[in-house]
């Protein structure tokens, strides 16, 4: 009995949580609630799989919300194909894996783009050069530790509890240090173009003192022939 991804991964929801609505499905597949009801109607009530145990009314709506339940069996259907089931779910953890290092290095490169802007503006500090170069540093290891995190699939129907908490954190300490960073630059750039503007003031005072020691010594000189 051959049923497509979608509804594969539709029991094995309902198995962990019991009832749930269409909508709810979906949002946990984050998929579209269209794609929820063609498994329901192509694949899983047909066979007895699922079964709809209630059903909203939504006022103001033409649609009603359907709440589904795993059968006993559907349940027989999982486990005798828990191991297609979990390819499933190895799937969809290598596609959050993969996603996490696009992002991540989409982030780097938009820092590097950043920095060259920066260094342009700023290549006669010394200080903003050791900083940038720390960025990178810390971008070159999160990147590296999110490749490790993907070259660990082949274990993850051990560990994916764990794997999974540990991307979660890796993207939202990636996402911290991201706008931490930004902001550490921008304050750097701020302080180098205040300390130009301040060059800029001293030097104008010094050539106005200047002008004005010229003006002294011309009128010194002229009253010397006189």
């Amino acid at each position: 009995m051959a049923i497509d991804k979608t509804a594969r991964r539709i029991l094995t929801v309902l198995d962990e949580h019991g009832e749930l609505p269409g909508p709810r499905i979906a949002d946990r597949l984050d998929v579209a609630s269209g794609s929820v009801s063609h498994s329901m109607r192509e694949h899983l009530l047909p066979r007895g799989l699922v079964e709809t145990v209630r059903t909203e009314t939504n006022p103001g709506s033409a649609r009603d919300t359907h709440h589904y339940q795993l059968t006993e069996q559907g349940q027989g259907w999982l486990d005798e194909h828990g191991d297609k089931v979990t390819i499933d779910s190895l799937d969809d953890l290598q596609d959050g894996v993969e996603q996490a290092v696009e992002v991540a290095e989409s982030a780097r490169e938009s820092v590097q783009s950043y920095r060259q802007k920066l260094a342009r503006a700023n290549d006669r500090s010394k200080e903003n050069k050791d900083r940038i170069d720390e960025i990178d540093g810390d971008y070159a290891s999160m990147v590296e530790l999110l490749r490790i995190q993907k070259n660990a699939r082949e274990h993850a129907d051990e560990h994916a509890d764990d794997l999974d908490a540990r991307i979660d954190y890796t993207q939202e300490s990636t996402k911290k240090t991201l706008q931490r960073l930004a902001r550490e630059l921008d304050a750097q750039r701020n302080r180098v173009i205040d300390r130009i503007e301040e060059l800029e003031e001293t030097v104008a005072n010094q050539q106005e003192r200047i002008d004005e020691q010229a003006e002294q010594i011309e009128g010194l000189e002229s009253r010397r022939w006189f």
